[in-house]
């Protein structure tokens, strides 16, 4: 019997390799980061939301495409422009700004079908 709430994995790699421009191959090695975003997703799903859901699956592609940028902006250096005795200036490329919208609007679309994650102090 299969895990409630538990995602397509493939499905997700799918939608990755369409937002990346990746061939199948080059995601393979990606696959770790895939699954961490599949799951980070899945532990945020109300216990009945549909796993299936096309917002789901497109969040956790974000989330997968968004890490995989992060780790070859910051294996790169290439945006770092300053660095003085802990002084460290960073600018963003258009393509990192662009896939932190898409996290966004992907997170937004799944609103209504995520637990919220945030915290906050409601009283002292």
């Amino acid at each position: 019997m299969p895990k409630p709430n538990c995602m397509d994995i493939q499905a997700v790699t799918e939608r990755l390799q369409l937002l990346s421009g990746e061939t199948a191959e080059q995601l393979a090695q990606w696959a770790p980061v895939i699954a961490s975003a599949v799951r980070m997703v899945e532990l945020r799903m109300f216990d009945a939301t549909d796993p299936a859901d096309e917002r789901l699956i497109h969040l956790a592609a974000v989330k997968a495409l968004r890490m995989l940028e992060q780790s070859r902006w910051f294996q790169s250096g290439d945006d770092v422009t300053a660095f003085t005795a802990g002084d460290v200036t960073v600018q963003q490329s258009g393509q990192h700004k662009a896939s932190a919208l898409m996290l966004e609007d992907a997170e937004q679309a799944c609103r209504g079908l995520l637990r919220d994650d945030a915290f906050a102090f409601l009283s002292v």
